[in-house]
Order: C-alpha cells, then structure tokens, then sequence
C-alpha cells in the first residue's frame, strides 16, 4: 500500500522545509469501522490553518483503529511558503 501524505516539520520556515511524502508499508490492520452524526468545530492555532477552512456539508463521522508498519517511503516535492 502507498498512501501520499503531507510533512509539515514548521511554517514558517524554523527548520526543514515540508514535503509532500509517499510513504510504503508492509503491514496493514484494521479494526471495527464506526459511522454516526458528526459536527466538526475548527479553532485557530498557532501551527496550522485549518480554521480558514469552510464546512459546507458534513455528511458523517466515521472512526476506525489502524496499524501500520511503514517501510519506507521517498520525497516526492519540497513544499516552499507561498506555492
């Protein structure tokens, strides 16, 4: 399984740049799905910008308990501020 995600180790720019990362793993398990009525608040922080966001439909909450053993994974872009 590969699954793209996204690096962020600080903006702004306190250390490495983030990137976007494939990461590859060798082990999967997953546990019960649950599904049910969500409502989603998002607050502003002083690391991200997830509060500049706009929710225009939520259509569930799901949860479910993963394992992983990641085996590696290579950088795929360097992300700079702005672009």
């Amino acid at each position: 399984m590969i699954a793209p995600a996204r690096r962020s180790e600080g903006f702004p720019q306190s250390g490495p740049a983030p990137e976007l990362i494939e990461s590859g793993s060798s082990e999967f398990e997953a546990g019960q799905a649950w599904t049910g009525d969500a409502e989603l608040r998002l607050f502003e922080s002083p690391t991200e910008e997830l509060d500049r966001l706009r929710v225009d439909e939520i259509i569930g909450g799901y949860y479910r308990q993963v394992g992983v053993v990641w085996n590696g994974g290579r950088s795929l872009a360097t992300l700079t501020e702005g672009g």
